[in-house]
């Protein structure tokens, strides 16, 4: 399954750039906006507390590149601040990394 998502993130993935402390990273990868469409798919399923802030970016990005919170990842050069970050898995398997961001100058994560 590993190898499909790679396939995936290659071929219709964009190019990214992952900066973490002292080293950046090209990967090719998904940065998308989280739109009104997925908020109402999505708002059953969270309460008060766990709610996601709007105005953020969903990265979905290489099970060979991690990432952590506080990493930075640019699209065309533009740079989006990695706010959270979990590794999905299958078994054993880690599949690909997941977060969200937010784009520098937009800060809505604290509002």
């Amino acid at each position: 399954m590993r190898e499909k998502i790679e396939r995936i993130l290659n071929q219709f993935g964009a190019s990214l750039t992952i900066e973490h402390e002292k080293e950046a990273t090209d990967c090719r990868g998904f940065l998308r906006p989280v739109t009104g469409k997925y908020w109402q798919n999505m708002e059953h399923q969270f309460s008060e507390l766990g709610q996601v802030p709007r105005g953020q970016y969903i990265y979905i990005g290489p099970a060979n590149v991690p990432v952590t919170q506080g990493d930075r990842i640019v699209l065309d050069g533009v740079g989006y601040a990695l706010r959270r970050c979990e590794v999905v898995r299958v078994g054993d398997s880690l599949l690909y990394y997941w977060g969200l961001c937010v784009r520098e100058g937009e800060d809505t994560w604290n509002n």
